[in-house]
């Protein structure tokens, strides 16, 4: 293209990156090449493209090896969300800034609200909901959570990125039947 990016004209297969006969996995997998097509776009940086693939790359093969499918697909979403500067504020709360009584996500002002905070639009979550996503997105800075695999954040990942830039993910639909 005139910004320099390339496009694949031929190509091999290296590595096949699906799990077979886990219907999780594959549904995942494919969720997430999804999210890296519709997020990525010609003007997208190289770097960010590079960041993007190598964190598709990345969960796709810890899908394959076991890990937890929902647990790296939440994580790659967290990727994607940020790349489109839409990242939740998850230490504090999003309207008044207290770290205390966090009870549940503001879609509309973009993170953690408090007990006091919480309105009707906003989606109200037990502690280790909230922990989890907050873990997608902190990451290595929280080494001592154990991700819980909950299908529920996958899903709630892929409709922020729909409801907050319009990026509807197709799998979700299969994901929330399976």
């Amino acid at each position: 293209s005139k910004q320099g990016n390339y496009s694949l004209l031929e190509g091999e297969s290296l590595e096949v990156m699906t799990k077979f006969g886990d219907l999780d996995a594959m549904v995942v997998s494919s969720l997430l090449s999804e999210a890296a097509e519709k997020v990525l776009s010609e003007d997208s940086s190289k770097q960010e493209c590079h960041d993007a693939y190598l964190g598709l790359l990345d969960s796709l093969r810890q899908i394959k090896l076991g890990a937890d499918a929902y647990f790296q697909g939440a994580r790659f979403l967290s990727i994607a969300i940020s790349m489109c500067g839409i990242e939740p504020e998850v230490d504090r709360c999003v309207r008044c800034g207290s770290k205390k009584s966090i009870v549940g996500i503001s879609g509309e002002d973009g993170g953690f609200v408090c007990r006091d905070c919480l309105r009707d639009g906003d989606d109200r979550f037990g502690v280790p909901q909230l922990r989890e996503f907050r873990l997608v997105f902190l990451g290595s800075k929280l080494p001592t959570l154990e991700p819980s695999g909950e299908k529920a954040l996958l899903i709630y990942l892929s409709d922020y990125l729909s409801r907050r830039m319009g990026i509807r993910l197709k799998n979700t639909e299969v994901l929330r039947k399976i």
